[in-house]
């Protein structure tokens, strides 16, 4: 009875140090990082994401590098102002690894307003004409989650849909 009891406690411990080492957070960054991402031209461009506390995360851009130490499990870093151009690949550096691809700078412009903001173009009128026409391999769109939420959301966006 007592190997019984001793090997319950060696498996609960077991299980105990598995989770606790599966708790640790990755470098991640903010959604808005993602693949097919656009950066605004000829301004600062901040970078953000969570990690371990303690953490040293270095993001390198288009030759450009910068390095912050996690705060909080949140870390951010500012990369110097592009001129418009692309493609280019984004790489957000702690304990892992991420790559940001197919990112351009140019203007990025934000839309909101009306429930008529969310109809797709699919259903237009003019939806069969036009979208064969359609050739606009720089256009990208981002779509921020539709939900309530009683406090400020730190990363409640959808990535955007593949290219």
């Amino acid at each position: 009875m007592k190997k019984i009891l001793h090997l319950n406690k060696l498996l609960h411990l077991s299980v105990a140090f598995t989770l606790a080492a599966s708790a640790q957070a990755e470098v991640k960054p903010n959604a808005l990082f993602s693949d097919n991402a656009v950066f605004q031209q000829d301004r600062e461009i901040p970078v953000w994401g969570t990690a371990n506390e303690g953490e040293i995360v270095t993001v390198t851009f288009d030759g450009d590098t910068e390095s912050s130490i996690t705060k909080d499990g949140k870390w951010m870093v500012r990369l110097k102002p592009h001129k418009a151009g692309g493609p280019y690949t984004i790489t957000i550096a702690g304990e892992n690894t991420v790559t940001v691809n197919n990112v351009l700078v140019g203007d990025v412009w934000i839309c909101s307003g009306q429930s008529n903001m969310a109809f797709k173009f699919p259903g237009s009128t003019s939806a069969s004409t036009e979208m064969p026409n359609a050739n606009y391999p720089k256009l990208r769109m981002f779509s921020v989650d539709h939900h309530g939420a009683l406090n400020p959301q730190e990363d409640g966006l959808s990535a955007p849909p593949p290219l």
